[in-house]
């Protein structure tokens, strides 16, 4: 238990970072090199189709024209906004009779038909659903160059960037942030600290919102509870901004540890790791809600349903509530800490029995998870090869 509140913590200390904390500051994003595109609104596209003007036939032989003097002032075929009329002269009483009108015609002919209205565009396609099926066997995260150990990987909201832990030797942990090309990508480039929420203690376990306006992190800095792990949050103006000022979470905190919080997408909801009293034992899964984002949580309720005797870690919910994931060194497991998925039927429900995730899963340790936007990719952290790094598993979509 005691080697793993360390792992929540994010940090196997005695490992050593390769990379300090002097990285270049990376552009808008906190300097990384490659930063997030801002969200474009389409532009909306005018119609190309003009007014059709119909050409009147030939009038039958009458009386000689008005002058231009009394002529309309408009063109005589044409209305307002370029809808036809039928054209008209003035009458004249002075002149001679008016020879008899032709005859009209059966039909109308074709140039001074009523234009029919242009048939209804078809409506666009709904997006092409994608039912999720299941996780794959696990990629490694390249292109980061840090050879320290790394923790709790979180992606930006728009799946692009990732945020995460290093460790270094003296036992500090740091956020840093890198970017990828598209969410495809396992190659991130451009890893640099977050020097706004950097301390001297050790921050660890982020958590983005689904807005990109808020991150939730654990520290162990000054300013909550006595300098334990505790949870925090920062916020910035827009989701390629610079985070202001971070401040605590005390509603949550204890003089006990907390870490990893994570929440629903309207931020209404969080879970997250705690060592404090009252639970099952070793460190449990709590959880809090609260009435909108500016107000202050409740107070946090242990869930039960999935808790043991044993470490029960990094709770992670899925977006509509329904499905939890989680780290547990529970029996049942391949070894030490393992993946772990429970779901339920309602959100006002208890979840049901939990079920490992061996494709994900090693005698090593599996631990701080974090799903995409879309939720069809998982990333992890697990010392498999010999010292933790950042893996991902990718669900199929069928």
């Amino acid at each position: 238990m005691k080697r793993h509140c360390g792992l929540v913590g994010a940090g196997m200390m005695s490992l050593a970072l390769t990379t300090g904390c002097g990285a270049s500051d990376d552009g808008a994003l906190f300097s990384p090199s490659k930063t997030l595109p801002d969200r474009q609104t389409p532009a909306n596209p005018g119609s190309s189709a003009g007014a059709i003007v119909p050409v009147p036939s030939a009038p039958a032989p009458g009386p000689p024209p008005a002058p231009a003097s009394e002529a309309p002032g408009r063109d005589a075929t044409t209305g307002r906004d370029g809808v036809p009329i039928s054209p008209s002269a003035p009458a004249d009483s002075s002149g001679p009779p008016p020879a008899p009108p032709a005859p009209e015609p059966t039909t109308e002919p074709p140039s001074m038909q009523e234009p029919e209205p242009p048939a209804p565009e078809p409506e666009p396609p709904p997006p092409p659903s994608c039912e999720l099926g299941d996780f794959g066997p696990l990629q490694k995260l390249s292109g980061l160059a840090l050879g320290g150990p790394l923790w709790g990987p979180t992606l930006s909201a728009a799946d692009t960037g990732l945020f995460f832990v290093v460790a270094a030797s003296n036992g500090v942990e740091q956020i840093f942030f890198a970017s990828r090309p598209d969410s495809s990508s396992t190659q991130f480039s451009g890893a640099s600290p977050v020097r706004e929420l950097a301390s001297t203690a050790s921050d660890g376990t982020p958590f983005v919102s689904a807005s990109g306006l808020r991150i939730y992190f654990r520290s162990n800095r000054q300013g909550s509870n006595g300098g334990s792990h505790d949870l925090w949050v920062a916020e910035r103006s827009t989701p390629a901004g610079a985070f202001g000022a971070a401040r605590p979470l005390t509603e949550l905190n204890s003089a006990s540890g907390e870490f990893l919080p994570r929440l629903s997408p309207d931020e209404l909801t969080i879970v997250f790791t705690s060592q404090r009293a009252g639970g099952q034992g070793a460190t449990d899964i709590w959880q809090a809600r609260r009435s909108s984002v500016s107000a202050p949580f409740s107070a946090p309720t242990n869930v039960a349903e999935l808790n043991t005797a044993s470490d029960d870690t990094g709770p992670l919910l899925s977006a509509n509530g329904l499905t939890i994931y989680f780290a547990s060194n529970r029996a049942g497991g391949m070894g030490r800490l393992d993946l772990w998925r429970a779901t339920r039927t309602s959100v006002d429900q208890p979840f049901g029995p939990a079920e490992n995730l061996p494709v994900m899963n090693s005698p090593s340790d599996e631990l701080d998870i974090a799903l995409s936007s879309n939720e069809r990719e998982l990333l992890l952290s697990s010392d498999r090869d010999g010292i933790p790094e950042l893996w991902r598993s990718v669900r199929a979509c069928r």
